[in-house]
């Protein structure tokens, strides 16, 4: 997935890029002083993870740097880039049919994918690597497959054909196009386990964590009079602001197709498939998710992008502590908004 400048959640001092604004006072509030919040930063799988804390943390500086460490190791293992990478070495071997040990990271992102997959009955799904390298998604060049091509992927790949040996940690491939890809959960995996690793380090203490923008998480509540932290959740074609939300202790993800397309034949595709029908998805504009963790919120933003609105109402109705905000395509500018979102929906004044 490729992800980028949907949440804003605003500036935090006068010297920030503007590619990088944090905590923009949307509120009849004062604003924050540069001196209440530090923010670090550091590239990492295709974008910029930032962290964001209030001033005055004990050691803060050497903490960020060691959680920002830990994503560059999951990086390192998660990378579909990165020839020597654990998921490219699953990839390489898996089709062998030989039961393939994976590394705990590693294999608590295959569980919970699982768990993902069977909740959007094959919306999300982790394994359809090969259909994104035969669109080009991947390295490119973008191509349109033949149906044939397709087909053999459909048939040949999918969680199902994933077999799970819960006591050993290991998985085993019993389908030859069954190619593990991480994009559309990876990174808020990461922020996940960088804010776990955080909390048990500063277990009283408040922050917010974002990857590219359009993966967040925060923790307690901003150094300042309001609850939790405001973000704002841009339109993706005109990236005018659709919505602010007030997070705490939970997770927003997004998906869209803004950034990465082709036109061929005067028809537009966009990177986000359906792995149902080996097609880009074509139903919304934007699909933004409220979910207690980054992993889950990045994963079923990209399920809902691709089945649209029957899928968020199911999953409302499964999960109250889901929200979801919506924009359908020919529908005008306005979200659409269910679940818990509408309990951290901000009020326009």
């Amino acid at each position: 997935m490729d992800r980028r400048d949907f949440f804003h959640p605003g500036k935090i001092s006068k010297g920030m890029e503007p590619a990088k604004e944090l905590l923009e006072k949307q509120l009849p509030k004062p604003r924050l002083q540069e001196s209440q919040l530090i923010r670090f930063s550091r590239k990492a799988m295709g974008t910029v993870f930032e962290w964001t804390f209030p001033f005055g943390l004990p050691d803060i500086h050497n903490l960020a740097n060691k959680s920002f460490d830990l994503i560059d190791h999951l990086e390192g293992l998660l990378s579909a880039y990165q020839p020597t990478s654990e998921v490219c070495r699953i990839n390489r071997d898996g089709p062998l049919g030989n039961w393939q040990t994976l590394s705990e990271p590693l294999w608590q992102l295959c569980t919970h994918s699982k768990k993902l997959w069977l909740q959007t009955t094959g919306a999300f799904d982790p394994t359809m690597g090969s259909l994104i390298q035969a669109w080009g998604f991947l390295r490119g060049p973008f191509r349109v497959p033949i149906q044939t091509e397709i087909d053999s992927i459909l048939n040949n790949a999918g969680m199902q054909r994933i077999e799970y040996h819960p006591t050993q940690r290991q998985i085993k491939h019993h389908g030859s196009e069954a190619n593990w890809n991480f994009g559309a959960i990876g990174k808020g995996f990461a922020i996940d386990y960088a804010a776990k690793w955080l909390s048990s380090r500063l277990p009283n203490a408040s922050f917010l964590l974002h990857s590219g923008r359009s993966s967040i998480y925060s923790k307690g509540d901003s150094p300042s009079e309001e609850l939790g932290w405001v973000v704002q959740v841009n339109h993706p074609l005109s990236g005018e602001s659709m919505a602010k939300l007030r997070l705490k202790d939970g997770a927003l993800g997004t998906s869209a197709t803004t950034y990465k397309k082709f036109e061929v034949a005067g028809k537009t595709y966009g990177h986000v498939l359906d792995p149902r029908s080996g097609y880009p998805s074509n139903g919304l504009d934007s699909a933004t998710v409220f979910a207690p963790d980054s992993a889950t919120a990045d994963a079923l933003s990209t399920a809902v992008f691709v089945s649209g609105m029957e899928l968020a109402e199911k999953l409302t109705m499964d999960n109250p502590s889901l929200g979801f905000l919506l924009l359908e395509k020919t529908k005008g500018e306005r979200p659409i908004v269910l679940g818990a979102m509408k309990d951290i929906l901000v009020p326009i004044e």
